[in-house]
């Protein structure tokens, strides 16, 4: 979605679920750049753009370009499992 949270058209995105977190894929087939705000099922610890190598602030959008493609590992806080 948008920074106002509506779908963002010509953007795909695919998500693989982890241990503990994601991994993101996500394009923008569109002829403009875009900022996309991730959902997700709970709290991000970190995100990481593993295309480039570095680091993205959990909760910021991420910048689209037109065409462009991000891959990004999102890991979230482990939850215990002992009673």
């Amino acid at each position: 979605t948008d920074a106002s949270g509506k779908r963002i058209w010509q953007v795909e995105a695919r998500a693989l679920r982890r241990e503990h977190g994601w991994l993101l894929y996500a394009v923008n087939h569109g002829g403009a750049a875009v900022e996309v705000a991730l959902s997700l099922p709970a709290p991000a610890r970190s995100l990481k753009d593993l295309r480039r190598g570095v680091a993205l602030p959990p909760g910021s959008p991420i910048a689209l370009g037109a065409g462009e493609t991000w891959l990004i590992a999102i890991e979230q806080a482990r939850q215990d499992s002992s009673p």
